[in-house]
């Protein structure tokens, strides 16, 4: 899917709303807010369609003596776990399914895991794993999309110690305008496609010369993340450059934008256009039909029934 600045130019072409002044024309910031909008209203109906649509898989390292381990940053809602798995080698031929509890059930001595809680955005594993094994806990999870942003400028400067960022300077060449990081409090960090290499960062001010001030003086990254210069710079506390859906949605998006900015003009093509989105929206939405279930086979619920390879 293309990024955002290209989809809010293609859909001002289509709604012949190609002029932008100070004081008149419809802000770039309006666009981005309607496809965001398109965003989320497809992606809820594509979760009633098929709630395991978007599904993603992550493995985790296993810590002797300890029970609490950080879930994915993009779990949906910070809990939105579909599956925890445990495998006591790390292969992949010996993952069996941990059991969800409630916190009352907490088993706190060493031993084998057979229960999970989630609780304050923390995967707690019960009995309290009595081995250190990488990859020996994988984890299935809904994730959340990132919120869609135009590039706003590129990091000019970073300093980064043990992970933490204690200096940011932006790059105050076009495209920096000053004035939009009053809209946000965060900011994230994209490469050239959209891939987000850091995300929630606070900030308080960023001056003319593109100077960030971080609260506390530093920002710990999220494990795995880093910032670079040259990366693009976008507003919010998890977003990209581009969307996170299929590129079969791009039209989606582009039609729901179209339809927003009818009504905003109180054009008579609106009409039209959500009849045209409506069309779009009825065939995503038959390529998301859940078709998986029937069960094909009798599953197998105890797994000494397997054998030993």
């Amino acid at each position: 899917m293309r990024r955002m600045e290209q989809l809010v130019n293609q859909v001002r072409l289509q709604t012949e709303n190609t002029r932008v002044g100070i004081t008149d024309g419809i802000s770039d910031e309006e666009f981005i807010q309607f496809v965001n909008d398109g965003q989320e209203d497809l992606l809820s109906k594509i979760f009633q369609t098929n709630a395991r649509a978007f599904s993603k898989v992550t493995l985790v390292d296993m810590t002797r003596g300890q029970a609490n381990y950080s879930l994915p940053a993009d779990t949906f809602m910070n809990s939105r776990i579909v599956l925890v798995e445990y495998s006591n080698s790390g292969a992949a031929k010996d993952f069996r399914p941990l059991t969800k509890n409630v916190s009352t059930e907490q088993r706190h001595y060493e031993g084998y895991p057979q229960n999970y809680i989630i609780q304050g955005g923390d995967l707690i594993i019960s009995p309290t794993p009595d081995r250190s094994i990488a990859g020996g806990i994988r984890v299935t999870y809904d994730p959340i999309f990132p919120r869609v942003d135009k590039r706003r400028t590129v990091v000019g400067a970073v300093t980064i110690s043990v992970g933490a960022v204690t200096a940011l300077t932006l790059s105050n060449s076009a495209p920096f305008v000053l004035g939009d990081y009053n809209l946000y409090d965060y900011l994230s960090f994209v490469d050239a496609v959209g891939t987000v290499k850091t995300s929630g960062l606070r900030f308080t001010a960023v001056d003319a010369g593109g100077v960030v001030t971080i609260p506390g003086g530093s920002f710990t990254q999220p494990v795995g993340s880093t910032i670079a210069i040259g990366d693009y710079v976008v507003l919010g506390p998890y977003a990209s450059t581009h969307s996170g859906l299929p590129d079969i949605c791009e039209k989606f998006l582009l039609n729901y934008c179209a339809m927003r900015i009818f009504a905003r003009d109180s054009s008579s093509d609106i009409g039209d256009q959500m009849s045209i989105l409506d069309n779009i929206e009825s065939a995503i939405l038959s390529n998301y039909q859940d078709t998986s279930g029937d069960l094909d086979e009798v599953p197998v619920v105890d797994y000494s029934y397997y054998p030993e390879v």
